[in-house]
């Protein structure tokens, strides 16, 4: 984690994780978040470039960043090994937050070889 300036930060787990570390980091991750002041903004929270990240890991982190009160400006899980299932998953944590300011104004999935057309379809209509 690293703090750009007067409370925002970035994540950075970028060619890091799998379903198998996700595990690992998920206390370190709890730990950072926690000393993070309620209000701040998290620019960019970089899980993409994870070939071995499912649904299955990306939901211990996101788990993490629920009720934080954090504003997370975009989230990044390109070029993992998400599907449609994980896709819509993943659009209903981020709709879930009662607070528009805590939602991601962002959300970057290309490169996923297992989002289809029907997969995109069912999340932006």
């Amino acid at each position: 984690m690293k703090r750009t300036g007067n409370g925002i930060y970035v994540i950075n787990f970028s060619h890091r994780l799998s379903d198998a570390t996700a595990d690992v980091y998920r206390d370190m991750i709890e730990e950072k978040l926690r000393s993070i002041e309620p209000g701040s903004t998290i620019d960019t929270f970089n899980l993409n470039s994870n070939p071995k990240l499912t649904i299955h890991g990306i939901r211990i982190i996101l788990k993490q960043l629920q009720c934080r009160k954090l504003a997370l400006m975009r989230i990044k899980v390109y070029e993992t090994n998400i599907d449609d299932d994980a896709l819509r998953e993943i659009v209903d944590w981020i709709c879930a937050d009662q607070h528009l300011a805590f939602r991601p104004f962002e959300f970057h999935f290309s490169d996923c070889k297992k989002v289809t057309i029907a997969g995109l379809r069912e999340v932006i209509c």
